[in-house]
């Protein structure tokens, strides 16, 4: 007897370990994960926040006013906040996301607890729940303000679930979960999917007839006010789309459902992610078909039966939410399924599926732990990879900064930040009246004024860089730079921030050093950061470049003019194909090549110098107009610190005329030419058919 008591009590310590373990690698990823995205949080507006009304506009027309298929009522209820409170900093936002992650970890957890697991059971799910949570692999949702919505709208829901199906009877749970479904519905489209799942509860659960009634009619009056004016987006796929591609759409849940474990598993076995995201989507699809049948068939009115059932109405909802995207982004391809923002539903879902096992018996518990122990030890070892994504994603948006900040019209890196360039600057004016965003810190608001009216002027010896070089930008007037160069301080108080000033000495451009170039950083001496700016002056070889040191008083210190002053970038057009560019070494790449509306456009990276940067293109194409743009290709740049080396990134934009195509026959050739680094053939990844030999 007591062989058999020690060796259950040793059982038992040693399961006690192995959950402490997993909740300590749980916090261990939820503490690295969320101390990343701290680092990469931004204020500056990005994307669909460019279109969101200033405090001015904030009126109840503008609030449920339809963007793209969402009512995003509760969501500009936050921004506007943001920016009457924060200096729209997106400090709120983020604030809401981490809440919002929080909360839906906290209502699994208790979830879990009434569902059956207790003690060293229950420190386990939380290790798993939080892992799960914190996987940095949701980066759009954790590193951009405006996903407030995208978080939020699964948060709502699990709660009107857990309202639905925990308070028993009573009317408290019922109208808490009305309300929560009304927050659902006016924070995302997913969450019109939520009326439907609480009225299937308030049925399963028993309520009285009286609560039912009301939970129906206040659902369908939410839908119905949600599509009065309601107009489907042209760009998006709709319901009427939905009925032609039911295998499309089917195959874009399955995706979706898979997306996060697929990806892993095919950089594991180097297979296609769409097929490993299908079979992982698959799987999970079968095993909540197989467990929810088997909880609804024994539901019964006690606390435990309902709180597995919740879970049950929380896997549904996701897997409707899926759906409805699915619907929407089907037109996209799958490619569309693998997008980051989609894994915070995903991973839910994934949740409540290995709760619901776990509470199924004991040896379902045994399976879901050493399943739990592979899936950590992948986030784990897959960490790295996502939050490298991560910075390199942030990285390619901040480049817009400095040309915003400046109020230069630099379109290659304005574009990083919203399609359309001009948009950008369209709002520049009122956010600096208003003082918000980027604008709410006082040095971002000196420019056309003199530098010594802010700052104290600290000797040249105090900071060490370098002003690279200055390149001209195909603005109106000629009098829009771009700059780049490198920065080494030789204390600890250089700050990244870059302020340019003509002969004047009056601050005519700004640059920064934060996430740019990631793999040029690495190329460095000593540390040293690369930066990037815009300015406007009539001459650039006038313009000084001076970092601030941090602290105060504010101080200034001078990292000197251009050492190049370089010419606009050219475009050779040559009708001969391939005319005396087969010769040439190979040096740089076409990454894309695209043929909309009569416009080619062709997108790539090249060893172009910082004096004359040069393409040539050798096409039978009948061009009628063409341009030529660069900029730095973040996370593609070369590793140099040649300071002849200048943007590698280039667009090429080519109005062709009627009936032109890229079909047999086409040649398009490019080589770089370059007075520095020489003339290289560009190899052509995505359409090699277009430059034989």
């Amino acid at each position: 007897m007591s062989n058999s008591v020690e060796r259950r009590s040793l059982r038992r310590i040693l399961f006690v370990a192995f959950s402490a373990g997993v909740f300590l690698a749980g916090c261990v990823i939820a503490i690295k994960s969320f101390a990343t995205f701290a680092d990469l949080a931004r204020a500056m507006p990005l994307l669909d926040q460019w279109d969101q009304p200033g405090l001015a506009q904030f009126d109840f027309a503008h609030l449920v006013a339809q963007h793209n298929e969402h009512r995003i009522l509760f969501p500009r209820l936050i921004f506007a906040a943001d920016a009457a409170w924060f200096g729209g900093r997106n400090v709120l936002n983020y604030l809401t996301i981490l809440a919002c992650v929080a909360t839906s970890f906290l209502i699994l957890l208790v979830t879990a607890r009434r569902a059956g697991l207790n003690g060293p059971w229950l420190l386990w799910a939380a290790g798993v729940l939080l892992a799960l949570s914190a996987w940095p692999i949701q980066i759009e949702n954790f590193a951009w303000g405006f996903q407030t919505q995208f978080v939020g709208v699964f948060t709502a829901g699990l709660a009107a679930i857990v309202a639905i199906c925990l308070p028993g009877g009573g009317a408290a749970g019922a109208i808490a979960a009305m309300l929560l479904s009304a927050v659902a519905v006016y924070t995302m489209a997913s969450g019109a999917a939520v009326p439907v799942v609480v009225l299937l509860l308030a049925i399963a659960c028993g309520r009285p007839r009286g609560q039912v009634v009301a939970v129906g009619l206040w659902g369908v009056a939410l839908v119905g006010l949600y599509l009065v004016g309601y107009a489907s987006p042209p760009q998006h796929s709709s319901f009427g789309d939905a009925g032609h591609h039911p295998l499309a759409i089917a195959g874009h849940i399955l995706t979706q459902l898979g997306a996060p474990f697929g990806d892993v598993v095919s950089a594991i076995m180097k297979i296609g992610r769409p097929a490993a995201a299908m079979v992982v989507g698959l799987a999970g699809a079968v095993a909540f078909a197989g467990v929810g049948w088997t909880i609804v068939r024994a539901v019964r009115d006690e606390p435990r039966a309902r709180a597995r059932l919740a879970l049950v109405g929380m896997m549904g909802f996701l897997l409707l939410a899926s759906g409805l995207i699915a619907v929407g982004r089907v037109r996209f391809g799958l490619d569309q399924a693998f997008s980051s923002r989609y894994a915070t539903p995903v991973l839910l879902f994934w949740m409540g599926l290995v709760l619901a096992i776990a509470t199924a018996g004991k040896r379902a518990r045994i399976a879901c732990a050493v399943a739990s122990v592979i899936v950590i030890a992948l986030i784990l070892r897959f960490e790295g990879r996502y939050v490298g994504i991560a910075k390199t994603w942030v990285a390619q948006h901040d480049m817009a900064t400095p040309a915003f900040l400046s109020g230069v019209a630099d379109a290659a890196l304005l574009r990083a930040t919203y399609p359309n360039p001009a948009r950008p600057l369209q709002r520049r004016a009122e956010l600096l009246a208003d003082r918000l965003s980027v604008f709410s810190e006082d040095w971002a608001r000196w420019i056309g004024t003199p530098l010594a009216d802010h700052a104290a002027i600290g000797p040249a010896d105090r900071c060490a860089g370098t002003f690279r070089f200055a390149a001209p930008l195909p603005v109106a007037g000629g009098e829009s730079w771009r700059a780049e160069g490198t920065l080494a301080a030789r204390d600890q108080t250089a700050s990244g921030r870059i302020v340019l000033v003509d002969g004047a000495k009056r601050v005519v451009g700004y640059g920064l050093t934060q996430m740019v170039w990631p793999r040029r950083q690495t190329g460095l001496p000593d540390g040293a950061r690369a930066w990037i700016g815009d300015f406007t002056a009539a001459d650039a070889s006038a313009v000084t470049a001076f970092v601030l040191l941090d602290g105060a008083p504010a101080t200034a210190c001078p990292i000197g003019a251009a050492a190049i002053v370089g010419a606009a970038p050219t475009l050779r057009i040559d009708p001969a194909p391939n005319a005396g560019l087969s010769n040439a070494p190979e040096g740089g790449v076409i990454d894309n090549v695209s043929l909309v509306d009569g416009r080619v456009v062709i997108n790539g990276r090249a060893l172009l110098g910082a004096r004359a940067p040069a393409l040539a293109l050798a096409t039978n194409l009948p061009v009628s107009a063409a341009s030529l743009t660069t900029y730095p290709s973040v996370g593609n740049a070369r590793v140099s610190t040649d300071p002849t080396l200048g943007d590698d990134g280039f667009e090429i934009v080519l109005d062709l005329k009627p009936g032109a195509t890229l079909g047999a026959g086409t040649t398009l050739c490019l080589a770089s030419l370059d007075p520095d680094f020489g003339p290289h053939r560009l190899r052509n990844g995505p359409r090699p058919d277009l430059c034989p030999g």
